[in-house]
């Protein structure tokens, strides 16, 4: 799950040996009508998705189980390293100064990352899960590299933008426990099919 309730914005290298630095983790956007945080509803969302994942065989590690936590970026893919994870993923929802702006998407790690091929493969298998459900909005796979959690992780690893909560009506339906539970068996599903 993505973010925490305070943010840290001491800095942190964006990636091993860089100079550039950017702040540890920072607490998320907000939803434009339900005034939900983000990292409440990435915790909601990784609890959904931990029980759908371990009832199909799974072993799933939390990077947190509660909102008030101080875990930076690097930290959380440290963590993904460590337990030689077959998939690091990052639950987050996005914002858009153009509240139209709207739909499930994607991030992964932009070519040149070792992860890079790994990354999307995970990512296109994923997304096609989602995208065969004709009730959730999807835009589509991004490239970045400007990512501390990516940059730091040495195992295929995705950003799920599960919607804006910058959009009233994905603000409502990420709020709504039967749609995102319906999106966290979408991602399952995806995550079964990427294992195989």
């Amino acid at each position: 799950p993505g973010h925490q309730q305070y943010p840290n914005n001491d800095q942190e290298p964006i990636a091993p040996g860089s100079k550039q630095m950017k702040g540890k983790v920072s607490s998320g956007t907000s939803g434009i009508s339900t005034a939900k945080p983000e990292y409440e509803l990435t915790l909601e969302a990784a609890l959904i998705l931990e029980e759908l994942l371990t009832e199909r065989g799974f072993h799933v590690v939390l990077t947190r189980k509660e909102n008030i936590v101080d875990i930076s970026n690097k930290e959380r893919a440290e963590m993904a390293n460590e337990h030689q994870a077959d998939l690091f993923i990052r639950l987050h929802a996005d914002g858009s100064n153009d509240s139209s702006v709207k739909g499930f998407h994607i991030l992964t790690p932009a070519e040149g990352h070792a992860m890079h091929k790994q990354s999307l493969h995970a990512s296109k298998i994923i997304f096609s899960a989602v995208q065969r459900d004709q009730s959730i909005d999807t835009n589509g796979i991004s490239f970045r590299s400007d990512i501390t959690g990516f940059n730091w992780s040495q195992v295929p690893t995705v950003l799920i933008e599960m919607g804006f909560m910058t959009n009233s009506e994905d603000d409502q339906n990420l709020s709504d426990p039967n749609y995102l539970r319906k999106l966290m068996t979408d991602l399952a599903e995806g995550v079964v099919a990427y294992s195989k």
